[in-house]
C-alpha cells in the first residue's frame, strides 16, 4: 500500500489556513505566523512501523520519480512525503513551503535511483547453435557459442576465419567493379552521355537525328 502525502502546509480549500504540517514561524499570505508545532509525516510513519518512508520535492523530478516507482513496488506500507508548494496560498516569500524556500533549503540525503528486482535469467548453450534469450523487457539477446569456443580460443580457426572473410570481401569488390565496367561499356556502345541527367542541356537528352535538325 502506498500513501503519497502532498505536503504544502496549507488548507487551500479554506483559503489558506495553516495545516497540521505547517512549520513554526511560517507566515500565511495575510502575514500571520504559525505558532503550532507541526506533525512531521516522516517521523510519524517511522514511529508507526511503516517499512518504506521517503521525503522528496515536487520540483525535483529526477529524485521523485524513482522514489515513487520504488514505493509502488514495495511489499508493505509505504509513505512518501512530497513537499508540494501551493501556488495559490502558500508560495510567497514568508512561507517555508514555497518553491524558493524549498529550493534554497533542499538537501539530498543520498543519490536516489530505482533498479527493480527481477528473477535470474539462465539459458542452456551449445557449441553450434545460436541461443536466443528473452530479457525482462521483451528484448532478445542472441549468443553465438560456436564463435566463442572456436574462434576466440583457437588461433588457427581465428586465422582461417579472417582469411575466409577477406576472400569473400575481395570477391564482392570484383563483382562491383565488373558491374561498373559493364555500365561504362554500355554508355560507349549506345553513344550515351555520361553527364548526370540533372546537369544535361535539353539538346543532349534528344535523339541524335532530332538534335542535328535543331542545330
Amino acid at each position: 500500500m502506498l500513501y503519497v502525502l502532498e505536503n504544502n502546509g496549507v488548507y487551500g480549500l479554506t483559503k489558506g489556513q495553516f495545516s497540521a504540517s505547517a512549520d513554526v514561524g511560517s507566515k500565511s499570505k495575510r502575514g500571520e505566523a504559525n505558532v503550532q508545532p507541526p506533525i512531521d509525516p516522516v517521523l510519524l510513519a517511522l514511529s508507526l512501523g511503516a517499512t518504506f518512508v521517503a521525503r522528496s520535492f515536487s520540483g525535483d523530478k529526477a529524485q521523485l520519480v524513482p522514489i515513487l516507482k520504488a514505493a509502488v513496488r514495495h511489499n508493505g506500507f509505504a509513505l512518501v512525503d512530497v513537499i508540494s508548494p501551493c501556488v495559490s496560498f502558500n508560495d510567497h516569500d514568508a512561507s517555508t513551503k514555497s518553491y524558493r524556500y524549498t529550493r534554497d533549503h533542499y538537501n539530498d540525503v543520498a543519490p536516489v535511483d530505482f533498479v527493480p528486482l527481477r528473477r535470474e535469467i539462465t539459458a542452456e548453450t551449445t557449441d553450434t547453435a545460436v541461443v536466443s534469450v528473452t530479457m525482462h523487457d521483451g528484448s532478445v539477446v542472441r549468443f553465438d557459442a560456436w564463435r566463442r569456443t572456436t574462434i576466440r580460443r583457437d588461433r588457427d580457426a581465428a586465422y582461417a576465419y579472417v582469411r575466409e572473410h577477406q576472400a569473400a570481401r575481395r570477391s564482392r569488390h570484383r563483382s562491383a567493379a565488373h558491374r561498373r565496367e559493364r555500365g561504362r561499356h554500355a554508355h560507349r556502345e549506345r553513344d550515351a552521355s555520361t553527364v548526370p541527367l540533372v546537369d544535361c542541356r535539353i539538346e543532349a537528352t534528344l535523339p541524335r537525328e532530332r538534335s542535328a535538325v535543331r542545330s
